[in-house]
């Protein structure tokens, strides 16, 4: 969702605190329960990281 439906990672908007709320919508939507909306939060840095070179570390110190 966040590459595929959204811009976040391409316009410098992400943020974890966007990520959590998008993977809030999410799990409500598919019946997620709190485990698994936090490997699905994991599950995306870990992509966004490795295919496409993002650090949460610079993401976080360009938001706020």
């Amino acid at each position: 969702v966040l590459l595929r439906r959204t811009s976040l990672a391409f316009s410098g908007e992400l943020s974890d605190e966007r990520v959590r709320e998008i993977a809030d919508v999410m799990a409500a939507e598919l019946g997620w329960n709190p485990d698994r909306r936090e490997q699905e939060i994991d599950r995306a840095w870990t992509i966004l990281r490795e295919r496409h070179g993002v650090d949460l570390a610079t993401v976080a110190r360009n938001v706020g």
